[in-house]
């Protein structure tokens, strides 16, 4: 994704040889929900003043699970990458990010986010991880 207003739900994303998801250049508008990413080498990247929140998805199996940061000095920052609510598992490294570059992990049980981005209300969304391939 460049610039774009995305949302990227319930998909398995496995093998892609290099990133299952990228967003960059200056992209504020995707939310990544509900998905499974399996055996890149990177489970999302954001990149370039790009701020990204990723919901509800298990990011599991990759040399790199979340990475972050600035490859075009013209953006001025790096990327932002706001995790909730979902699993890493089996990555080499869970999450990588450079000086200019953010990675918040609130995988807690913040169900707000639901909310926030999605306009679902957490009292009728089903609990657990989408895991249904």
């Amino acid at each position: 994704m460049s610039g774009s207003s995305v949302l990227i739900k319930n998909n398995k994303i496995e093998r892609s040889g290099d990133k299952c998801i990228s967003i960059g250049e200056r992209t504020i508008n995707t939310v990544v929900f509900n998905n499974i990413l399996d055996n890149c080498h990177i489970g999302v990247e954001v990149k370039d003043g790009s701020i990204t929140p990723i919901i509800n998805s298990i990011i599991k199996n990759n040399d790199i699970g979340v990475n972050a940061y600035m490859k075009k000095a013209i953006y001025l920052t790096g990327g932002t990458a706001n995790v909730y609510n979902s699993v890493f598992e089996n990555n080499q490294t869970q999450t990588q990010k450079d000086e200019n570059s953010e990675i918040q992990d609130h995988s807690a049980g913040d169900t707000s986010v639901l909310k926030q981005y999605l306009d679902i209300d957490a009292n009728q969304a089903p609990a657990g991880l989408w895991e249904s391939f």
